[in-house]
């Protein structure tokens, strides 16, 4: 796995918008953060462009992510925001350049299509907050963790304990993103290749239902692409905004699966 180099004040970075268009100006204060970190900002052409809910059409869209892939001067991409439009980039980029200067793309959500088929180039990735959330209220953990890996490579993260936990130790990549897009990528070559490796899941807005049924699916699927026999731990799943806890969508889908 190729880790693109650490940044230091002074880098070039890009903000541009691949997937949905923003509706706040809430990634000004994002851009704002970049530079009090000593990165000099360059946006996409099209980075503030609208085409029904995209940031700009798929050729913008597609042009702005591809100059940041290609220019050597640029040390970090910034999505400004996930929602939806991402992987319909996917087969239209080339990412030769990339591959022989690699450089961090930063995001979650949406951004998850991204930091997938980089993974599958064998390119790490940073699932992180991006500036249009980099000052919600409640970030500043995230913000400050970004900050350490990017400049320091620093990557400790620690979380209550839960019943459910089963106590040892794991050793293994780390994986995966929103769960959403991680089953509308299966059988797709930037789909993860998951021998070994440890998956974190991330989404939002699901009901338990829909959350086991996409788990589900993602269940089935798998087993379809051969790879039943091949282990990930599933070491953590942010389920926000839904009205159950993690064991109960835990407890429903091995029901499922039963």
């Amino acid at each position: 796995m190729a880790i693109p180099p650490l940044l230091n004040s002074g880098d070039l970075v890009s903000v541009l918008s691949p997937a949905s268009h923003t509706n706040s100006n809430a990634w000004e204060n994002g851009i704002a953060v970049l530079e009090k970190w000593g990165l000099r900002v360059a946006r996409g052409e099209h980075y503030l462009s609208q085409h029904f809910g995209f940031g700009g059409t798929d050729a913008e869209r597609l042009s702005d992510l591809q100059n940041a892939l290609d220019n050597p001067e640029i040390k970090a991409i910034f999505p400004i925001r996930g929602g939806y439009g991402s992987s319909r980039l996917l087969d239209d980029l080339d990412f030769s350049q990339f591959i022989q200067n690699p450089k961090w793309i930063v995001g979650f959500s949406d951004i998850t299509a991204l930091l997938l088929h980089i993974d599958s180039l064998g390119v790490a990735g940073i699932h992180g907050p991006m500036p249009n959330n980099f000052c919600q209220k409640g970030g500043e953990f995230s913000l400050e963790a970004l900050n350490g890996l990017l400049f320091n490579g620093c990557a400790n993260y620690t979380c209550k304990p839960h019943p459910a936990n089963i106590l040892g130790e794991v050793e293994g990549e780390l994986i995966g993103g929103n769960l959403s897009l991680l089953t509308h990528l299966i059988g797709t070559p930037s789909f993860i290749k998951p021998h070994g490796k440890i998956l974190v899941i991330e989404e939002i807005v699901l009901h338990l239902e829909e959350c086991a049924d996409k788990l589900t699916t993602h269940y089935i699927e798998y087993i379809k692409t051969g790879e039943s026999q091949k282990t990930i731990e599933v070491v953590r799943a942010i389920l926000n905004d839904i009205a159950v806890k993690i064991e109960e969508c835990k407890t429903k889908t091995l029901q499922l699966y039963s």
